[in-house]
């Protein structure tokens, strides 16, 4: 659900029809759109995880997993650890630097590097 409302948000701000949207993000960042938009999500989950109390359940289900067991899978399989061993051991693991760097950007900022990435 989520994917699919970033993408008619994205396809809308750009005039752009979702098979050029993908087109666009594989070729300039090597993702699709829901790589990018997990990542971010993963991004906001440690984000969480390192600087709230939030249980795992809350941070799971406030980045748009309907199930425990989903974010714990895709959180693992994005960081190498548990949510649970990454708040404990408080550390930050990055797996593909480039981009995770364009997920600490604001929505503003995401937007531009959109548009500069993905526009005419």
């Amino acid at each position: 659900y989520y994917e699919e409302y970033v993408c008619e948000n994205i396809c809308e701000e750009f005039s752009m029809s979702k098979g050029n949207i993908h087109k666009r993000l594989k070729e300039q960042l090597g993702l699709s759109l829901k790589e990018l938009v997990t990542e971010y999500r993963i991004d906001e989950a440690k984000r969480l995880l390192k600087y709230t109390e939030k249980t795992i359940s809350a941070v799971a289900d406030i980045v748009g997993f309907n199930s425990d067991k989903t974010f714990y899978r895709v959180f693992k399989a994005q960081t190498g650890v548990s949510p649970k061993e990454y708040r404990m051991a408080g550390y930050e693991t990055n797996k593909n630097n480039e981009i995770r760097g364009y997920m600490e950007f604001g929505w503003r900022e995401t937007m531009g590097l959109l548009k500069k990435y993905c526009g005419d």
